[in-house]
């Protein structure tokens, strides 16, 4: 055991993780689902819990990961990124949480970063990782596969790193489209590159 850490893993037999989701949600495979559930707010029951827990849990820890059948994902917080790959098939779902001895962080500081005073200390607020999904994104269908359910929040901020292009339709449907019909909802962006900001500037600014 390392004296500057502490942690815990979980392991659940059960169906899977992301196979639960995908299946109790309707949705296409298990990488969707695993993109819904980054979203936070993601809840296959409703009336028992409201699905904020496991995203708080991850911004709270140094590391946390997620596996589940073929695809692993870990939040870093030295890094402050997210990570996905592709293991050999897991039975069940296995949790990793890690935390340094030595932080100073604290609890409330967390909440207060995605559920602020300006959203009535709402979870509100979220962060989408834009390439864990795909790299390039072309089409209308994709945008609103990317939306899907982001309309549950106040502001959102898609994160571009890594995401090589992004076609006219799917940058209008997202910052046109979506915006229109949604304008509570704040949608910031990071990490785009030259191409990709070119792309969003063209409709942004366009008629």
């Amino acid at each position: 055991m390392d004296p500057a850490t502490a942690s815990f893993e979980v392991r659940d037999p059960g169906i899977g993780l992301f196979h639960s989701i995908a299946s109790k949600l309707d949705l296409s495979d298990e990488q969707v689902a695993m993109l819904e559930l980054l979203k936070g707010k993601t809840t296959t029951m409703k009336e028992r819990h409201s699905g904020e827990g496991l995203f708080f849990t991850s911004k709270v820890a140094d590391r946390f990961g997620v596996r589940s059948h073929r695809i692993r994902v870990e939040w870093n917080r030295s890094l402050d990124d997210v990570f996905v790959s592709a293991p050999r098939f897991l039975p069940g779902t296995q949790v990793e949480f890690l935390v340094l001895r030595a932080t100073r962080r604290r609890i409330e500081d967390v909440f207060a970063e995605f559920a602020p005073a300006e959203h009535d200390f709402r979870f509100q607020k979220t962060r989408v990782h834009v390439r864990l999904l795909q790299a390039d994104y072309v089409s209308r269908s994709e945008a609103k596969r990317l939306l899907a359910n982001l309309d549950r929040f106040r502001e959102v901020v898609l994160d571009f790193k890594d995401v090589r292009s992004i076609g006219q339709g799917f940058a209008d449907e997202v910052f046109r489209v979506f915006l229109r019909s949604h304008p509570e909802i704040k949608i910031v962006v990071e990490n785009a590159d030259p191409a990709v900001a070119a792309m969003l500037h063209h409709v942004r600014e366009g008629p």
